[in-house]
């Protein structure tokens, strides 16, 4: 095991040299039983081999608020409150329902797929959201590009253990030494910045493919990038946590995704950059949440979800 991680350091070191190749040349540098797993298994390896970086969360402007009123309201910030006690609760569900009941701009969905070179496509659980106006028009011959993903961070902590355990089988139940590698196992897969924790990335990336698979043919000719967004919810040491993920993800690393032997013109990288979020005050943080995820002041300045999400 010494052994193993002094070679992945090794390789980290390196590929932070390595611009201007392909991700199945970067592959050669690592262990590809360390590597070739799914993004539940995801260490901060993954994040050098795709140039991932961070940067410091900023503070969200107070004073960017989107002013919405619908029946229900107080009824659906009640019900978003009780989701997020610490003892019980769905935090996931209490996201949906504020961003996407029935009355909101936006619709959620279920579950992104990310694919990987020729590799199966692996689904990665989470909500997505789309304007609802669009999903709503029968004459779209595709679904509109999704806007914004969330994922809860004891959702990903409960999946990366539920997929701990299906690997080590009966053994991380009934036997002392194999539920004590499980656990050795689960514990390295736990980011030591709870930030940079790689499953976002892997959704940042599926919700990018899918929003270039939806913009169609004519649209992707003329724009360069997809703007990505995720919204994280945590609980950390003051309570209860949102954040903001936002990235451009260019076509071309969207190519070296789709095809890992493709050698790109240019060094690829994706920036992620962060937006602290306060839960207080309650009664306007779905407002706020929608201008900073539509990107405008009022409903009447959105424009489609082309505008949203494409980069000229």
């Amino acid at each position: 095991m010494a052994t193993s991680r002094a070679q992945d350091a090794r390789a980290f070191s390196s590929t932070r040299r390595l611009d201007g190749i392909s991700i199945r040349q970067r592959l050669s540098y690592y262990s590809r039983s360390r590597i070739l797993v799914e993004p539940l298994l995801w260490t901060e390896l993954h994040l050098d081999l795709l140039g991932c970086d961070f940067t410091r969360p900023s503070p969200a402007p107070p004073d960017i608020i989107m002013k919405l009123e619908y029946p229900g309201d107080d009824r659906r910030l009640r019900s978003f409150k009780s989701e997020f006690c610490p003892e019980y609760g769905n935090r996931e569900g209490g996201m949906r329902a504020l961003l996407g009941g029935s009355e909101v701009p936006l619709q959620w969905f279920m579950h992104l797929e990310m694919r990987f070179g020729d590799y199966p496509g692996i689904i990665l659980p989470c909500s997505y959201f789309c304007l609802r106006n669009e999903c709503t028009d029968d004459a779209r011959p595709v679904p509109p590009p999704p806007i914004v993903a969330h994922v809860d961070q004891g959702h990903i902590a409960f999946m990366r253990k539920r997929k701990i355990q299906s690997l080590y089988g009966r053994s991380a139940r009934y036997n002392r030494p194999g539920a004590k590698l499980a656990s050795l196992r689960l514990k390295r897969l736990v980011p030591t910045e709870p930030l940079r924790e790689p499953y976002l990335v892997a959704v940042l990336i599926a919700l990018a493919q899918q929003q270039w698979r939806t913009l169609g043919p004519a649209t992707i000719k003329r724009v360069s990038a997809v703007r990505s967004k995720l919204l994280y919810t945590s609980v950390g040491p003051g309570g209860n946590a949102l954040h903001l993920y936002s990235t451009t993800v260019s076509s071309t690393f969207l190519a070296m995704v789709d095809n890992v032997a493709f050698v790109p013109p240019t060094p690829q990288s994706l920036l992620i950059q962060l937006t602290a979020i306060p839960f207080e005050p309650l009664d306007t943080l779905r407002d706020r949440l929608m201008a900073l995820i539509l990107e405008a002041p009022s409903l009447e300045a959105v424009g489609n979800s082309r505008d949203l999400v494409a980069c000229p």
